[in-house]
């Protein structure tokens, strides 16, 4: 697991990560102290990005088309999708997704920063 450190200030004001990667809370307190910061700091985990398609947002997008195209009443056709049978599509929806951006060269290659937390420098 990779952690990224960035100051509160900064994070209050655009919400950017641009510190280097490191291996452990310590390096993060410990490159802060090197730039100067004491008091606290911000630091996250670095996850990589995955694509991820929701079937809900989709079926709302497919009703909503229908309701304008064909002139249907709202709610005169819902998609009902249970449960199990919306994590089933997403799994393959997913997979189609991921498969076309890569073949296609378009699959992102940047991270998500999760698990935030106030650290102290001293």
């Amino acid at each position: 697991m990779s952690y990224i450190w960035q100051t509160i200030e900064k994070h209050r004001l655009e919400y950017v990560w641009d510190n280097n990667e490191f291996d452990s809370i310590n390096e993060c307190i410990y490159d802060a102290k090197k730039h100067g910061y004491d008091g606290y700091i911000l630091v996250g985990e670095i996850e990589p990005f995955e694509p991820h398609v929701y079937v809900h947002g989709i079926m709302e997008e497919i009703e909503e088309s229908a309701y304008k195209q064909c002139g249907l009443d709202d709610g005169q056709w819902e998609v009902d999708i249970k449960d199990g049978i919306a994590d089933s599509l997403e799994e393959r929806l997913t997979k189609y997704v991921i498969d076309w951006l890569k073949k296609t060269n378009q699959y992102p290659n940047f991270n998500k920063i999760v698990n935030v937390r106030k650290v102290k420098v001293e």
